[in-house]
């Protein structure tokens, strides 16, 4: 996992301020450009804005909006990790799941009431025998 460091310098955090203003006016110049005048690229030139004046005025305010912009950075990474690992990784198995169970291939189907005196719940037992073992080796 990677390290965050809220106090990585004067020199570093100015120029993460710099590049944060730049990069947010691409993006809202950007969106203007193919959505037109929006609120989003309203508010992405608005926080354009706060990060040059943070560059500009780093003596005063500079290091309070870096931290803010960090600690918002970090919640947005939070979020996003979470929808990825859904998007990659849950809704995947769910919907091949689904797909499995829809065509009758529930290989952990189990029958409750006939497992009572059996010493597995699978329907549909594997051969024990020698055979077998030596195959799992």
């Amino acid at each position: 996992m990677l390290q965050r460091n809220f106090c990585p310098g004067v020199n570093t955090e100015k120029k993460q301020l710099l590049f944060l203003a730049i990069g947010l006016s691409l993006i809202s110049g950007g969106s203007w450009w193919i959505l037109g005048a929006r609120v989003f690229t309203a508010i992405l030139v608005f926080l354009a804005a706060v990060a040059l004046g943070g560059f500009l005025g780093y003596r005063s305010i500079g290091r309070d909006i870096f931290l803010v912009f960090s600690l918002l950075s970090l919640v947005i990474g939070w979020v996003v990790s979470w929808l990825v690992l859904l998007c990659l990784y849950v809704l995947p198995i769910g919907v091949f799941g689904s797909i499995l169970r829809l065509f009758g291939m529930n290989r952990l189907e189990r029958n409750f009431e006939l497992c009572k005196g059996k010493d597995t719940m699978f329907v549909d037992v594997p051969s024990i025998d020698e055979a077998s073992f030596r195959r799992q080796s």
